[in-house]
Parts: C-alpha cells; sequence; structure tokens
C-alpha cells in the first residue's frame, strides 16, 4: 500500500477557531482552486488558517516518469521531479496564554470567547472559543455521530465566537464615544454632571444600573463606575450622527481585518435603517440606549480588542494578524509577510489622555477592581449586555452577557484583551477571570498553568 500522509491536530480542542482544520477533498470544498492540483489530494483547508493559508502549506507532489515495455514493465526511469514540502507558518500565538485562558474557561463552564493581541503591531497572542471541538474529528470526513453532536450541542461549537459572535458590548462602548465626544467639543476632560439614579425623557425613565445614584461625576468617575446617567446624557449631547461616527471610526459596522476567514460585519445602527425596517423615526431614546451599548448595536470580540488597541497604543486601528511569516522546510528561511499598515485615528493627546486615565481608575478603584495585580499596571473597562432570551406572560426576558475590555502595563502596553462570557448573570464578573488570566499569562512567565485556573474575582466589585 502507498504511504499516505495525515494531518494530526495534537491540541485537539485548543486552537481550533483559529488553525481550524482540513477535510476530504470534495467539489464543494474546491471551489476557488485549481481541481486539477488536486488530483490524488485527499485533503484540503476548511477553515482558518487550514482555509486561509491552504496553497502555502499543501505543497507539490513529486512524481517519476518511467518507460515501460510492451508489458508493461518499467524498464528505465526517464524523469524523477521531487515533492515539495508546503511552507510552515510562524505564527503569533502562544501556547501558554491558550492554556490559560481554556482552563478557567472550561473549568468555570464558561460559554464565550477572549481574544488577545499585542496592540502595538496587531499580532494575535490568543484566540480561543468555548465550547470548541477536536479539529481531528474532520480529517477523513467527520462521523455521523459526531457530526450530530456537534449540531445538537446547546452550547454551538460550532460558532468561532471570537471573529463571528455578535454581542452588544454594553459599557465597553463607553470609552469610545468618550473619545469622540472630547474630540469634537462636545464636553471637556472638565465636565461634570449630576446622577441622581436616573434621567426622565419622553416620560419615560432610564435607569442607572446603581439606582441611588452616583452624585457629582466627571469623565474619570463615569468610566471608573461605569456611570449609566453621564453616559445618557452624554447620547443625548452627541446626538445619533456623531454616535455612528465613533463607531465607525473605531471599525464597527465591518469586519476586522485579519489574516483568518469568516469575520462578522456587526451591527451598526443607522435612523435610515430604522426607518426602512420598523417604518420609524429615531428617537432620542434610541440613542440614549445606544449610548450605553444596548439596542441595536452588535459587535464582534475582534472588534473590541482592535479598537481597544487604538486607545492603549496611542491612537492607531491595527490589521489583526495570526501569521508573520513563511519559512521554508527544508532551507529554514523565512519570508515574513507584509501587514497593512496601521490607521491613524488622529486622536488628540488630551482625549487620550482623559479616556486612559478613567480606564486605569476603573481597575484601580472602579468595577474592574479585581483585575488589578500588584506590580502591573493596567486599564480596563466592564461592560453587561442585557440579551433577550425568551418570552413569559407577554414580556421578554433578559439575561446578561459578561464583557472586558483593557490592556497592561498601561504606558508600554505589550496585550490588549476582549473577554465576552455569554449569560454570565447580573453583573460583569465572569469575564474578568478569563481577562486576568491572558493577561498574567503573557506578563508573569513564573506563574504556573495552574495558577491561573485558582483567579478569584469577587463578584460584588464588578458591574457595568
Amino acid at each position: 500500500m502507498a504511504a499516505q500522509w495525515h494531518r494530526y491536530y495534537p491540541y485537539k480542542t485548543l486552537f481550533t477557531s483559529v488553525v481550524g482544520y482540513v477535510g476530504p477533498v470534495s467539489a464543494r470544498n474546491l471551489k476557488g482552486f485549481d481541481p486539477q492540483k488536486y488530483i490524488y489530494r485527499r485533503f484540503i483547508g476548511e477553515n482558518g488558517l487550514e482555509y486561509a493559508f491552504e496553497r502555502e502549506l499543501r505543497g507539490k507532489f513529486g512524481y517519476q516518469i518511467k518507460d515501460v515495455n510492451a508489458l508493461g514493465v518499467p524498464v528505465a526511469n526517464l524523469r524523477n521531479i521531487a515533492p515539495t514540502p508546503g511552507d510552515n507558518l510562524l505564527t503569533s500565538l502562544r501556547l501558554r496564554v491558550q492554556r490559560a485562558v481554556a482552563r478557567v474557561m472550561r473549568r468555570n463552564h464558561f460559554r464565550g470567547a477572549l481574544v488577545a493581541v499585542n496592540p502595538n503591531n496587531g499580532a494575535v497572542i490568543a484566540s480561543y472559543s468555548n465550547p470548541s471541538f477536536n479539529a481531528n474529528w474532520f480529517v477523513n470526513g467527520i462521523s455521523e455521530v459526531h457530526w450530530q453532536s456537534l449540531l445538537q450541542d446547546k452550547g454551538r461549537p460550532l460558532l468561532n465566537r471570537v471573529a463571528q459572535g455578535l454581542y452588544p458590548p454594553g459599557s465597553c462602548i463607553k470609552p469610545f464615544y468618550s473619545i469622540e465626544a472630547l474630540q469634537d467639543h462636545v464636553i471637556s476632560p472638565h465636565f461634570h454632571t449630576y446622577c441622581p439614579g436616573y434621567i426622565r425623557l419622553g416620560g419615560h425613565v432610564y435607569w442607572d444600573w446603581y439606582r441611588s445614584g452616583f452624585g457629582e461625576t466627571g469623565l474619570t468617575k463615569a468610566l471608573a463606575w461605569s456611570v449609566d446617567v453621564f453616559f445618557y446624557k452624554l447620547a443625548i449631547k452627541m446626538g445619533i450622527q456623531r454616535q455612528d461616527a465613533a463607531l465607525w471610526r473605531f471599525g464597527f459596522g465591518h469586519p476586522a481585518p485579519i489574516d483568518t476567514p469568516g469575520s462578522a460585519n456587526g451591527f451598526v445602527p443607522t435612523p435610515r435603517w430604522k426607518e426602512a425596517h420598523f417604518h420609524q423615526p429615531w428617537y432620542t431614546g434610541d440613542s440614549v440606549i445606544l449610548g450605553i451599548g444596548q439596542g441595536y448595536l452588535l459587535v464582534t470580540p475582534l472588534q473590541l480588542v482592535r479598537a481597544v488597541s487604538a486607545i492603549a497604543n496611542g491612537g492607531y486601528l491595527p490589521s489583526l494578524h495570526v501569521v508573520s511569516a513563511l519559512i521554508n522546510p527544508e532551507t529554514g528561511v523565512r519570508q515574513p509577510l507584509a501587514i497593512p499598515p496601521a490607521k491613524n485615528l488622529h486622536i488628540p493627546a488630551f482625549a487620550l489622555r482623559a479616556v486612559r486615565k478613567g480606564m486605569a481608575a476603573c481597575v484601580t478603584r472602579g468595577t474592574c477592581k479585581s483585575m488589578a495585580t500588584p506590580g502591573l499596571s493596567m486599564a480596563g473597562k466592564t461592560g453587561t449586555a442585557e440579551v433577550p432570551i425568551g418570552y413569559h406572560e407577554g414580556r421578554t426576558i433578559y439575561n446578561d452577557d459578561s464583557l472586558f475590555i483593557g490592556w497592561a502595563p498601561l504606558h508600554h502596553p505589550q496585550i490588549a484583551v476582549a473577554a465576552v462570557v455569554e449569560d454570565g448573570g447580573n453583573n460583569a464578573w465572569q469575564a474578568l477571570p478569563v481577562a486576568k488570566a491572558a493577561i498574567l499569562s503573557d506578563l508573569r512567565p513564573k506563574m504556573k498553568l495552574r495558577d491561573f485556573t485558582n483567579i478569584v474575582v469577587n463578584p460584588a466589585q464588578a458591574f457595568g
């Protein structure tokens, strides 16, 4: 029997969402490829890096041309063509970080995602979606038993939540509105307003998450404690045109540029869209809800980590990438890949300072105080997003997703993260241990892997 190559994924479920998998060649997955180059080939990239770099990874078959006699017996070799192995991929993924994140999410039975990047160049450090599945199941053609188990799993393991999960961002959107409002001089860094715990608008009451109110509130306090009333009022001042401008500017509403396939657009609502779909005008109340990351707005974790990277690195929206170079397996020569330049958002220094100050205070004394780590400066923002999960007696039932965005160290960032845990409950605490595991596993190399399983976050300290 002739030897056959066989793809094997040693980490099974750990990197499935980003590396992808191969499957048997078929007419369906040959779309976009030259069928002549797949004669005698058994496998083709189906998803992730396997699909995106299929041409570079596959190599070329070798063959022999022989002279045969009338009986079909070879009598001479006329030509030998040696096989050419495909390139290897050099990625920026870090096994230690990926393992630490997976440990926290699996041990706590969290359903969600985390993505971590170097905010200075967009290199992806970790990308994990939970639940996942064993990529080896697909190599020889997935069995009916395994396929049905994936389809029937309520956790939707086939969904890559990092790139395709669509979530209301909740209060994680507040820093981006703040920068737009500061830059357009809608408010100054010294703007204050009073928070009694609610505002009234058109006969409707919009409550703060802390119904007793925060009293006199400036931007630093508003970001640190996620003061909804501050951002309700800011939304009214900004209006939908400026809100949408802020969202588009930070990359929401279209796929985050990355070298893996399948990133979702997310959704940025506009008055024209609402008129077309609901035959209603855009109300000020719509802007109020949008101002705390609720309503029609949907984002992906990839979009969130890219946007927060721009605040961390001084105002540059990076292009994300997993692969940095191709490596010739025979010569060891590396061929660096061109990475699209980051987009300069031209954010004024005073606006960046003000927002970064508020996000740093969020860690030192605010809603993500549990992220604080001795000897490590950090900035972050929590988010709690109401998600409809059903109806009962004519009323919508909601559950809450838990989100976190942030980076570390504060002034010389090396890692930026976005984490989301679905159906977390009534506050934002569940995303915090996931994010903390990613940051510490990257920046504290002497910590043992088992230490990340025991990261404890006090739910009483996490809101927003």
